[in-house]
């Protein structure tokens, strides 16, 4: 039996969407990817220690960049996980974009968590913070979207 990749896409907006009370606004979306990250962040600092936290947290950075030109100016402040030039980068993405280029760096975490200590143990985090949400959600891959 072939067991499939993790696709931490529709999870990753899932959680963006629960952290955003279901608002699409940019202001809204920018905040929530930020409260994602950060409680990620907060909830793998026992485990990772905060060098690897911010190690993950840059990586996963680097390969939103990577994904969505549109995020090219955003940063990450690895102290308090804010995320300074997202909403400018969300108020300048059209609308239908918002969502996957808001989930796009907390996406990156996620796949980079799960490659690193496996789907079970790399979504305890997700889990413990958010035991109400279904970790598999179905729908669209978000690195399927385009610009």
């Amino acid at each position: 039996m072939t067991h499939q990749p993790f696709d931490a896409a529709p999870l990753a907006l899932n959680l963006l969407r629960h952290e955003a009370g279901g608002a699409s606004d940019p202001v809204a979306l920018a905040a929530a990817a930020e409260r994602t990250l950060l409680k990620l962040s907060t909830g793998l600092l026992s485990l990772l220690g905060g060098g690897g936290v911010h190690a993950l947290a840059g990586r996963a950075l680097r390969l939103a960049h990577r994904q969505h030109a549109l995020l090219a100016s955003v940063s990450i402040d690895s102290g308090t996980m804010a995320l300074p030039g997202l909403l400018t980068a969300l108020q300048n993405g059209a609308a239908e974009q918002r969502a996957a280029l808001g989930a796009s760096i907390p996406e990156h975490f996620l796949v980079l968590l799960v490659t690193l200590l496996g789907e079970d143990v790399g979504l305890i985090p997700v889990r413990k913070i958010w035991p109400d949400l279904p970790l598999y959600v179905p729908g669209p891959s978000l690195t399927e979207t385009s610009e």
